[in-house]
C-alpha cells in the first residue's frame, strides 16, 4: 500500500501507523461498512432468515466487498476475538490489534506465510499447529499460540432452554452447509444434484432439514431450491458480525446429523460438537475475480481433500467407517480437544500479545527482544506458553 518515500516506509512497518493511514484512506467506506455492522448483528438470522437475506441483497447491489479495510482485518471475521476476551473473563474493549495474526478459518493450501504478516503480526493464534513450522522457518521468535477449534469459546447466541423448544419443534434434524463463495470469486457446483441428493435420499430419515445459508451467498438459486423442496433456511449472519460464532454453535447443536459437499470450517466444529458428518462430493468450478490466488492449484488442492473427505465421510448409513482416521484428520486442521484452553491460559495469552503491541509501539522488529524478555522475566503460566508457543513439536 504504501511505498517509496521514507515516511511511506515508516507507515508500512509500524502497526500502528499502518492502521491509521488504512483508516485514513478509507474512512468513508469504514464509517459506512461500520453503519451496517451494527444494523445487520441485530437480525436473528437464524430465527428471520427472510429479513436478514433482503438486508444482505440490498447491501450487495450497492458495495463490491462489504468490510472495513483496517489493520488485521481477517481476525475481525465470525467475531472469534470477541468470543476469545469473553471466554476469557476480559471486559474490556477488544483490542483486535494485539490479536490481528488470528487465522480467521482453515488453510488446507498450507501456503508460505504473508510476508506482510509475518512482519507486522506480533503473533499468530491457529486452531492447530499445522502451520507453526511455516511461521518459525522466518520468524524464529514469533509466538503461534494453538487452541483448538474456536467455536469451543463461544457462547450459545439462544440460551440452553430456547434451543431445547426449537429441538423439540423440529424433531430430528439433518443440518446442510453447502459450499459457498466470498465476494471475489465465484463458482459453479452442481447444485440440483445436491439438493436432490439431500432432498430425496437423505431428508427420509428426519422430520427437518436446516440449510445454513453463507451470507454472501443469500441471492443463489441453489437456497430456493432447497426451500421449495420442504427446507428451512438460516444463516449464522454476516462475517463481521460479533454473534456469527455463537449463532453458528446454536445452530449446529440443533441437528442431529451435519452434511456438507465441500471442506468448510464447520466440519471440525460439528466435529468437536459430536454431531456426525456425512459428506457428498460436489464438482467444484473456481473463477477468483481479484487474481489473488492461483486457480489451478486451489483446484488441485481442493480435489485431493475432497478425496479424502470422501474416504472418511463419505455416505454411508450415515456411519464413519474410519473413525480413528476421521479423528486423525480432525486433530490435523483443528487440534483437536488436546489444545483446548483454559480461560486462565487465554487471558495470559491475550495478555502477552497486548504486552508485545505495547512493547513494541508497532515496530514488530522489534518483538523478538521483548518475546526474550518475556521469556526470561514473566510468570510461570507465561514462560510456559511463550515456550509451547516456539516450539515445533
Amino acid at each position: 500500500m504504501y511505498k517509496g518515500s521514507f515516511f511511506e516506509d515508516i507507515l508500512s512497518n509500524n502497526s500502528y501507523l499502518y492502521d491509521f493511514g488504512l483508516k485514513v484512506k478509507n474512512y468513508r467506506n469504514n464509517k459506512r461498512i461500520g453503519d451496517f455492522y451494527k444494523n445487520i448483528s441485530k437480525i436473528d438470522s437464524i430465527n428471520n432468515y427472510d429479513l436478514f437475506r433482503e438486508e444482505i441483497c440490498r447491501v450487495k447491489r450497492m458495495e463490491t466487498r462489504i468490510q472495513p479495510v483496517v489493520y488485521g482485518t481477517d481476525a475481525l471475521f465470525y467475531g472469534h476475538i470477541q468470543a476469545l476476551y469473553n471466554y476469557a473473563g476480559i471486559s474490556s474493549f477488544c483490542n483486535y490489534k494485539a490479536l490481528a495474526g488470528l487465522e480467521h478459518g482453515i488453510d488446507y493450501s498450507i501456503c508460505p506465510i504473508d510476508r506482510y504478516k509475518g512482519k507486522m503480526f506480533t503473533s499468530f493464534w491457529y486452531q492447530s499447529d499445522y502451520k507453526k513450522m511455516e511461521v518459525h522457518k522466518d520468524y524464529q521468535f514469533k509466538p503461534v499460540f494453538v487452541i483448538g477449534p474456536y467455536i469451543h469459546y463461544a457462547s450459545h447466541y439462544y440460551g440452553y432452554n430456547k434451543r431445547n423448544r426449537i429441538k423439540n419443534k423440529y424433531g430430528k434434524t439433518l443440518l446442510v452447509f453447502p459450499f459457498h463463495d466470498y465476494e471475489l470469486s465465484s463458482t459453479k457446483t452442481n447444485d440440483e444434484v445436491f439438493v436432490d441428493f439431500v432432498m430425496e435420499r437423505l431428508a427420509c430419515d428426519f422430520d427437518t432439514v436446516v440449510v445454513c445459508v453463507y451470507w454472501n451467498d443469500v441471492d443463489k438459486k441453489m437456497y430456493e431450491l432447497f426451500r421449495g423442496a420442504g427446507a428451512k433456511l438460516v444463516s449464522a449472519g454476516y462475517r463481521g458480525d460479533p454473534n456469527f460464532i455463537g449463532r453458528l454453535k446454536s445452530i449446529i447443536d440443533i441437528a442431529d446429523v451435519v452434511c456438507g459437499n465441500a471442506f468448510g470450517t464447520f466440519i471440525g466444529y460439528a466435529l468437536n460438537m459430536n454431531k456426525p458428518f456425512v459428506y457428498f462430493p460436489s464438482k467444484i468450478l473456481f473463477n477468483d475475480i481479484s487474481g489473488q490466488f492461483d486457480i489451478k492449484l486451489s483446484e488441485i488442492k481442493t480435489n485431493e481433500v475432497n478425496k479424502l473427505l470422501l474416504e472418511l465421510f463419505g455416505f454411508s448409513n450415515h456411519v464413519m467407517d474410519n473413525k480413528e482416521s476421521a479423528h486423525s484428520f480432525y486433530e490435523y486442521y483443528w487440534g483437536g480437544e488436546k489444545y483446548i484452553r483454559t480461560p486462565q491460559e487465554i487471558k495470559c495469552m491475550i495478555e502477552i500479545c497486548e504486552y508485545l503491541q505495547k512493547k513494541t509501539k508497532g515496530f514488530c522488529f522489534l518483538n523478538d527482544h521483548f518475546v526474550k524478555e518475556l521469556l526470561s522475566s514473566g510468570d510461570d503460566l507465561t514462560r510456559r506458553l511463550l515456550r509451547e508457543s516456539l516450539a515445533d513439536e
